[in-house]
Order: C-alpha cells, then sequence, then structure tokens
C-alpha cells in the first residue's frame, strides 16, 4: 500500500510518484483534506529466459497503438536493494502505458475525523453525564501513520551463509490523535485503523480518557452497523478499544 494525501489547495502528494519518493513529514496537516492507503494490484511482469523477452498479462492493446516501436525498458540491478529497477524514464513509460491498477483495498481518513474504510464510513461518538458527544468535524488534528515490517534471510539447507533477503510489510497503520474540548468535558484521544497485511483483517484500536469521571457509552458507526461499548472510567483514566472491522 502507498500513501496519498489531498490538500485543500487540490494539491496531491504521493509516497512514490514514479519512482520518486515523498517524505511524509511534508505533508501540511494542517491542510490536509484527506490522507489515504492505497493497495495497487499492479501487473506483473513475466519474463522468459530462453527468449529473453518480457510479456504482460491482459495488456490493454489499445494502448499498444500509442507505442512507436523503439521505446526501451531499461532494468539494472540495484545492490543495496537487492533488486532489479527501472531507470527513471522506463518507469514513466511503464506507469503510463504498460501497467493495469485497480483500488483493491483502501482506507482514507478525511479532515472531519471520519474515516473510509473500502467504501464504508467508519466514526466514533460517546455518550455519557448526559451529554452526547460527537469526535467529527472539529480539526485540526494529529496524523497517525506508520508501517511494521520485517527483514528476514533466507539460506540454503546446510549453509549458514544467507543467498537471499526478504524484506516485507505486515502491518499498515493510519490515524489520529486529538484533544477535543467541550463545554465541561475534554477528551484525549487516539484512534488508529490498522490493516493487518498477514491475516487481512482490518482493524480498529483506540485510547480514549477524559479529564473528568465519564460514566457511559462508546458508540462506533462502521457502514450499516453500530456497536456499543459501556465505559466507565475515573478522571484521567486511560480506556482501551479494539474490534475487528473487516475481512479484505
Amino acid at each position: 500500500m502507498i500513501w496519498k494525501a489531498e490538500l485543500y489547495s487540490g494539491q496531491i502528494l504521493q509516497e512514490f510518484d514514479n519512482g520518486v519518493e515523498t517524505p511524509f513529514s511534508e505533508i501540511d496537516q494542517t491542510q490536509l483534506k484527506v490522507f489515504g492507503l492505497y493497495d495497487i494490484e499492479k501487473q506483473l511482469l513475466h519474463f522468459d529466459g530462453a527468449s529473453g523477452k518480457i510479456g504482460f498479462q491482459n495488456l490493454d492493446l489499445q494502448k499498444l497503438e500509442k507505442l512507436e516501436g523503439n521505446e526501451k525498458l531499461t532494468i539494472s540491478y540495484n545492490s543495496e536493494m537487492q533488486a532489479f529497477k527501472m531507470d527513471p524514464e522506463s518507469l514513466k513509460l511503464y506507469n503510463s502505458l504498460l501497467l493495469e491498477q485497480n483500488k483493491c483495498n483502501m482506507i482514507e481518513l478525511y479532515s472531519t475525523g471520519i474515516f473510509n474504510i473500502n467504501g464504508l464510513p467508519f466514526k466514533l461518538e460517546a455518550e455519557g453525564n448526559g451529554h452526547i458527544f460527537d469526535f467529527i468535524d472539529h480539526q485540526p488534528f494529529s496524523l497517525i501513520h506508520y508501517k511494521d515490517a520485517i527483514t528476514d534471510f533466507i539460506s540454503m539447507q546446510n549453509s549458514a551463509k544467507p543467498y537471499k533477503r526478504v524484506d516485507a510489510v505486515v502491518k499498515y497503520t493510519v490515524g489520529y490523535k486529538k484533544i477535543y474540548t467541550f463545554a465541561k468535558h475534554t477528551f484525549n484521544l487516539s484512534l488508529k485503523i490498522v490493516y493487518d497485511v498477514v491475516q487481512r483483517v482490518v482493524s480498529a484500536f483506540l485510547y480514549i480518557s477524559c479529564d473528568q469521571s465519564f460514566d457511559g457509552k462508546l458508540r462506533f458507526f462502521f457502514g450499516d452497523s453500530q456497536t456499543e461499548i459501556k465505559i466507565s472510567a475515573s478522571a484521567n483514566e486511560l480506556a482501551k478499544w479494539e474490534k475487528i472491522l473487516s475481512n479484505i
């Protein structure tokens, strides 16, 4: 998955764009309209070692009409990444004409504090002490985004010397931190949506506290479903909640 940020000005920032990486720190969070993680299903290259030809599955033949016949894909070995990589010009050609893309999974966070998880909205509210607290439309918030990754070295049988290095992201997290101040209550909230790549599930993780004793319930809305949990906490006591939202 890669992140994409849309600012109120209409500017779009992407984690990777034609091989160029944009640092997450370059996002002006005060101007952030939408931040999303998108799982792009990419068409694989198929290399025939006997003929030396590279083929593409399910390629739109109408795209080939745009090619003049002398285009080149330059692929070179990157020793640091321990992988073969296209040069910038080849990557532009690949992305513009040869790549079949379909968004198969996405997690978006809007400036309102509402999530969009594969087309289903997810939001939070609380009820207690005689009030209903709606945790949306309270910009700005502090954006949370990170990845959990592993690096493994595979060895040949009966050999301690590794011959292959495998890097993989196992979890993606997007969410926000926010202090909500209402008439008589102040809440400190951290809400995260986590996509577990290995288990292929999306889960919500909530950490919340109030500046005074709170006796009531938390209410979660996900698509057409609604979940309520009772909460009774002393002042500034941290309450935790987690739930699997969907399998993808």
